[in-house]
């Protein structure tokens, strides 16, 4: 996350927010205690990631219930998900991309 501190939020819920860096142009999601960032590719990756999510990912036993963990193979770091909150994330990254959109037909803005 870059130190600029004029990010617009595209989209949050109670646990979770959706922001864009007007400075490094990257797309900052924060859920619960992670914060993760991405570039426009990144997101929408991620975003197919939590949509292609079957019953059977769901498989770890860890407190709050069976949850999927996410991570990158190069990485120790990773984020558990229930499948209501992976789903709740979906949504909100969904909503996200449609204000970028809209954000960019109404402004011609390119945020590539």
């Amino acid at each position: 996350m870059c130190n600029y501190s004029q990010h617009i939020i595209l989209s949050e819920s109670d646990n979770a927010q959706v922001s864009w860096c007007k400075g490094c142009q990257g797309y900052f999601v924060i859920f619960s205690s992670c914060a993760l960032s991405f570039s426009d590719f990144e997101l929408g990756h991620f975003r197919n990631i939590l949509l292609n999510l079957s019953d059977g990912d769901f498989h770890y036993d860890f407190p709050g219930g069976r949850q999927v963990l996410i991570k990158d193979h190069g990485a120790s770091p990773g984020i558990c998900l229930t499948q209501k909150q992976a789903d709740d994330l979906e949504q909100l990254i969904a909503e996200a991309q449609t204000v970028v959109e809209a954000f960019k037909i109404i402004y011609h803005y390119n945020t590539d």
